[in-house]
């Protein structure tokens, strides 16, 4: 399926969730477990998750009889999402219809064991520039906006949001209290002429016309410039969860998947051109390095 055949399917399965898809969603929705932000059939594409907490990066998946029959599809499907350095847990259906408060109690635990896993992976200071960005969102009114947002990721790095690469620079409402009120959206590209704005500008007004905001204008600004101090501590973090050298304010390279300095330089341009391609002495592993700007 293309992108957009994917979106519109998993729209389709949020309005037609199965019984035990609904029960469980009823405990996870609206922050009601543990004050944790869940999605419902959520795009980690090429595939549809049931249900995720992105910041632990932990995916739920409720099974049937029919997961035994496609047992090497699921397998094949849980081995790139574990790349992307996502946790894959499942429930098979009627535990979650016969045994419901086990199932929460295996989910709280490991939820809080993955938050003590990742805590190496997090970067302990924010900079100024993402410092000032999270001021902004957290003194907004447009909150329950803000969080709409953070389910559009940028399509050339899978599940980073555009929250935490720093694209996401405002949200605004225009006549508030006209039911035909205006969202308004500012993103700012990470460069000039980059060829993921039409898509993430789609992206933005999908997911807001889907949650019953029809009227969305997306504004593009150049001003002030995207740097990478933009980039969340938890978008660092991920960048490397996905093996891509996360910017650093030297340029120091270290490989993301075994924390080495010994590092060759293959290409002052990688995958794009705000990455250059690497390549690790000790480990062997080629990746992608976010150049600092």
């Amino acid at each position: 399926m293309t992108e957009r055949q994917i979106k519109k399917h998993a729209k389709y399965l949020r309005t037609n969730q199965t019984d035990c898809e609904q029960k469980l969603w009823t405990h996870l929705r609206a922050r009601r477990f543990e004050n944790r932000k869940f999605y419902r059939q959520f795009v980690i594409a090429p595939y549809i998750v049931d249900f995720v907490q992105r910041q632990c990066k932990v995916v739920i998946e409720l099974d049937g009889g029919q997961h035994i029959e496609n047992k090497k599809l699921d397998d094949s499907r849980t081995r790139y999402l574990e790349k992307l350095g996502y946790q894959i847990i499942r429930y098979w259906n009627n535990e979650v219809i016969e045994n419901i408060e086990g199932v929460l109690s295996d989910l709280s635990n490991t939820l809080s064991n993955r938050e003590q896993q990742m805590k190496p992976m997090e970067i302990p200071t924010a900079s100024p520039e993402f410092a000032q960005r999270r001021a902004h969102r957290n003194n907004s009114d447009c909150s329950k906006i803000w969080d709409i947002l953070d389910s559009v990721c940028d399509p050339e790095l899978p599940g980073l949001t555009i929250w935490d690469l720093g694209i996401l620079q405002d949200v605004k409402v225009q006549d508030a209290d006209s039911s035909n009120s205006l969202i308004e959206v500012v993103v700012t590209p990470t460069y000039s002429g980059c060829p993921a704005v039409d898509t993430i500008i789609s992206d933005i007004t999908t997911a807001l016309n889907q949650n019953g905001y029809q009227q969305v204008e997306v504004k593009v600004t150049l001003s002030p410039a995207w740097t990478t101090e933009m980039i969340s501590p938890a978008g660092k973090a991920h960048l490397k969860s996905i093996h891509i050298a996360p910017p650093s304010n030297q340029d120091i390279v270290e490989c993301p998947v075994c924390d080495s300095k010994n590092i060759k330089l293959i290409s002052q341009f990688g995958s794009t051109a705000c990455k250059s391609l690497h390549q690790c002495n000790d480990c062997s592993e080629v990746f992608d390095y976010f150049k600092h700007f």
